[in-house]
């Protein structure tokens, strides 16, 4: 069943569907329809607002559903609507319309390239930023990744980070980009920010003036002619090349700082 409740905590209304609903695992939400996660089925089962079924995803899988040995169907919904399903048996994201139509899918094993998914089931989680960027966590052992909308690899939170028996940890996104991720064994959520670039150094003249140049122009010159190099580049090549520990907090509140691993 699941429960409805409003912003006080007060119980509106439960939503049964004997015979159809059975173990939720995610729940999420998208154009006016709330979506359940349905790990006894295996798949993503859609209803309008007021509770009523309106059709199935992943039910034309050609495994009769998502391959979920870790027990558990997870998803995101993104801004446009579209679904973003982990499916750890196939080592894979998918993609769909909320009608069940699949519009495309990343991911292949590899036990060797971060990019690839290792182990049994990888990945378990999911989560989609503002900007189309998918954040997925592994277990075993336990890491964050994050993936750009084509499904290319541009960040790898360390498995340093996480307890190494963690596993199904949950993730979410806020606006500003943070993610936050559940470690299920030390029952802590830990909060990760993308680091940002540093800003080109830049030499100033005897007047005080910058001689910072345009990327890609030519090198300034001092008064006397001698030529002088351009101001060196941050060595970050993209803002999500590196990850940082932000904060974290769990049931005992004492924040356990962690180191990040760059790609």
């Amino acid at each position: 069943r699941v429960e409805v409740h409003d912003p006080a905590g007060t119980l509106v209304t439960t939503w049964r569907d004997p015979g159809r609903l059975g173990l939720v695992t995610a729940i999420g939400f998208g154009g006016g329809d709330v979506f359940l996660g349905d790990a006894t089925a295996r798949w993503v089962r859609r209803y309008d607002a007021t509770g009523h079924w309106r059709n199935d995803i992943g039910s034309q899988h050609r495994k009769g559903g998502f391959h979920i040995p870790n027990g558990a169907v997870d998803f995101d919904v993104d801004r446009d609507g579209v679904l973003h399903v982990t499916n750890p048996g196939m080592h894979r994201v998918e993609r769909y319309r909320a009608d069940g139509t699949l519009l495309g899918h990343f991911g292949r094993f590899d036990g060797h390239d971060p990019a690839g998914f290792p182990g049994c089931c990888n990945p378990t989680n999911v989560a989609v930023d503002e900007g189309g960027r998918v954040v997925v966590s592994e277990k075993a052992g336990p890491r964050v990744k994050v993936y750009d909308p084509s499904g290319a690899l541009v960040g790898v939170v360390s498995d340093a980070a996480f307890d190494s028996g963690a596993k199904n940890m949950d993730l979410a996104v806020d606006a500003r980009g943070g993610v936050y991720v559940a470690d299920t064994a030390r029952l802590e959520v830990l909060v990760f920010e993308p680091a940002r670039e540093e800003a080109p150094s830049a030499r100033n003249t005897p007047g005080g003036r910058s001689s910072a140049t345009p990327r890609g122009g030519p090198p300034s010159s001092s008064p006397g002619g001698a030529s002088r190099p351009p101001p060196r580049r941050s060595r970050s090549r993209s803002r999500w090349r590196r990850w940082r520990f932000s904060r974290g907090f769990s049931s005992k509140r004492t924040p356990r700082p962690v180191g990040s691993m760059p790609m």
